[in-house]
């Protein structure tokens, strides 16, 4: 499965036996997957089910939808609630006796109470109001996530370079930390042998200096920051929702950063790890859009 942009765009529109519906879908991106419907009155009693549709095909991102139908009116009845009509009459009618008012009660009187006429929820197509709409949603869905997948494709391809871009940071810092380590080892010597002038044998301060420059050894740092970029072009080739995972890969990524940076005193090396970090973060604002 190609990685998928939470930014996107999908549309559907199909006539049916109940009228043209037509579906709008936006997203954007969001840590959990949210959802915003705006329905023609047939299909508010749906609203759950859609959402629970739409949630088979995206996982995150904050999903704005808009449904309308042009025939909704002409397929819903009016019917009169007679239940309530009488209800109503009879309050009317006991209010007379207490405010011994003899008027005759009129029809415009029943009229201001709204549940008097009501949709019939019996109509044949009531029940078919789902049916009808249920493939148009999934065309809008389906149109919905080739815009995101076209948005994430470009996301990896920018995304692919900024790694590579890390790989040949990592190569030149391996080149220089040979150099690095031997010098540091040097710096080390002097400086105990400068501090325990003749109390201590060469071999010993040879031992110390050593044990100090492998301290700041960032082989290790550099082995792992490798291994977490393998992770991360590996999360490329995942049939899941990969964001949450990419995310957490960069955490680690921008740690080993930091400890390579902090373990060195070499000008160069330092200007590589704080290049490397500027991109680690550039990666973290594109994958905050990834699904």
């Amino acid at each position: 499965m190609p990685i998928k942009s939470m930014t996107g765009f999908g549309i559907a529109e199909k006539k049916t036996p109940i009228g043209i519906f037509k579906v709008e879908i936006r997203s954007v991106n969001n840590r959990f997957f949210e959802m915003q419907a705006k329905l023609p009155k047939m299909l508010i009693e749906f609203e759950q089910k859609i959402k629970n549709e739409m949630s088979k095909y995206i996982s995150r991102g904050s999903i704005n939808l808009l449904v309308t139908c042009n025939k909704e009116i002409e397929n819903n009845n009016l019917v009169l609630n007679k239940e309530a009509c009488k209800k109503y009459v009879n309050i009317l009618k006991e209010m007379q006796k207490i405010l011994k008012n003899h008027e005759q009660i009129t029809i415009k009187d029943l009229l201001y109470f709204s549940d008097i006429i009501k949709t019939d929820s019996s109509t044949k197509f009531q029940k078919d109001y789902y049916k009808y709409f249920s493939p148009v949603l999934i065309n809008a869905i389906n149109s919905l996530n080739i815009s995101r997948e076209k948005e994430g494709r470009f996301l990896s391809i920018q995304i692919k370079k900024m790694l590579n871009t890390i790989i040949g940071l990592i190569k030149k810092i391996e080149l220089l930390a040979p150099r690095n380590v031997k010098n540091n080892y040097e710096e080390f010597y002097k400086r105990i042998q400068k501090l325990v002038q003749n109390n201590l044998d060469e071999s010993r301060i040879a031992t110390e200096a050593a044990i100090m420059a492998d301290k700041i050894d960032i082989t290790e740092e550099c082995t792992r920051l490798k291994a977490h970029i393998n992770a991360f072009f590996e999360c490329f080739e995942s049939k899941e929702a990969v964001g949450k995972r990419m995310n957490f890969i960069l955490q680690e990524m921008n740690r080993e950063a930091n400890t390579l940076g902090s373990k060195v005193n070499n000008a160069q090396i330092s200007l590589i790890s704080v290049k490397i970090k500027e991109i680690i973060e550039k990666i973290r604002e594109q994958i905050q859009n990834i699904e």
